[in-house]
């Protein structure tokens, strides 16, 4: 037998073998390369075969013409992220946790490393949302949970390093104190002694007893802690008692043991009854604000003070901190001390007269109210 008859033999079985298959004809919309194929099902195997080649009778009498023909298009042909679903597991979930801004540049790290490090780990897309103190995780409920935990450990471990955002104080609000008090910083300027300035002096008007520390930050820790010292309005007048609470401010001191090497200076509460009473107002008021989580417990000893001179406000003019929360282009400094010798020699034994404390506040730091005091977000006014 010739070879171009074994050929038409061969061609001839190839149409018979092909009517018997089902066949899938393409959507118009697919790409020039597919337009004109037909994929014809072989087994586990699908083959591309020229539509043109097929005679009419097999597309037409095949006995699956009746079902629908499957199309691919664009759209079943993209991909899926394999985060959102994966065989035994449930789709892609997103979660929003409630991080206080404070705490995002911990959790972000030096230019994203932590927060691209913690990507990877979780397997997990992860946001983070200043403008709400929101951190958003996207991704598997598994991985999701596992990036939640970490992300919360990373905010309790950096818990102590995150400053205060506000105080519980007893402002000292009498004209003629505070007065005295700036005659004696002017007094202190002008003797031009190394380390001292302007920058470094308490404003007369904040003038304060701090009774403890408060970490508000977010509304709902402000609006609960005001909450909290209003609930105690009962409690707090009866440790007062009836009359009115006064304080006499008089001497200096300076919180560290060398005078050479001083950071802060205060003047002390002299009377022993205004100090049992501020004792007890601290012993009742710190257990209560630390127990609900606006206190870090500290166990450090009660100094009744009003301070006058803290070196870590201290700044320096500069022009290239325009984003920094510090007005007329201030930027912070690192503690310098200054020495308090000379100061200690010729003013140790100054009065400063009398207050009356007529107010406990919650104030913010670094706020201040027209009047030049600290801005308060809620008080209980003493009797």
């Amino acid at each position: 037998m010739s070879s171009c008859h074994m050929l038409v033999i061969l061609v001839i079985l190839s149409i018979s073998i092909l009517s018997s298959f089902p066949t899938f004809q393409m959507n118009n919309s697919l790409p020039r390369c597919m337009q004109g194929i037909t994929l014809v099902p072989c087994g586990n195997r699908m083959f591309r075969v020229s539509t043109a080649s097929i005679p009419d009778k097999a597309l037409s009498g095949n006995p699956f013409s009746k079902q629908k023909s499957i199309t691919l298009t664009k759209r079943s042909m993209s991909f899926t992220n394999q985060n959102k679903r994966t065989k035994g597991d449930s789709a892609s979930i997103i979660i929003k946790l409630s991080i206080p801004r404070i705490f995002h540049g911990h959790i972000i790290g030096a230019k994203g490393h932590r927060i691209n490090k913690l990507k990877l780990d979780t397997n997990t897309s992860i946001r983070a949302i200043p403008e709400n103190d929101e951190i958003e995780i996207e991704g598997r409920k598994t991985d999701v949970d596992k990036a939640k935990t970490k992300i919360e450990q990373v905010v309790e471990k950096n818990k102590t390093l995150v400053p205060p955002s506000h105080f519980l104080s007893l402002p000292l609000s009498d004209s003629s104190v505070q007065h005295k008090v700036e005659n004696f910083q002017n007094d202190i300027l002008s003797l031009k002694l190394p380390n001292i300035d302007p920058s470094i002096m308490n404003k007369p008007t904040t003038l304060h007893i701090t009774i403890g520390m408060l970490n508000l930050y977010r509304q709902e820790d402000i609006d609960g802690a005001v909450k909290l010292l209003k609930s105690l309005d009962k409690e707090i007048n009866e440790l007062v008692g009836a009359r009115t609470l006064s304080v006499k401010l008089s001497g200096i001191k300076i919180m560290e043991n060398d005078l050479a090497q001083a950071n802060v200076l205060y003047s002390e509460v002299k009377d022993q009854k205004d100090q049992d009473v501020i004792t007890k107002l601290n012993e009742f008021l710190v257990p209560k604000f630390t127990t609900a989580g606006y206190m870090k417990n500290e166990d450090y000893p009660l100094k009744i003070h009003a301070t006058i001179i803290n070196t870590s406000h201290r700044k320096t003019e500069g022009n290239d901190d325009e984003n920094k929360p510090y007005k007329q282009n201030y930027r912070k400094m690192e503690r310098k001390p200054f020495s308090a010798v000379q100061i200690l020699n010729k003013f140790s034994n100054i009065d400063f007269g009398i207050s009356r404390i007529e107010e406990i506040h919650i104030s913010k730091i670094g706020a201040y109210d027209e009047k030049g005091r600290h801005r308060s977000e809620g008080k209980h006014k003493l009797p």
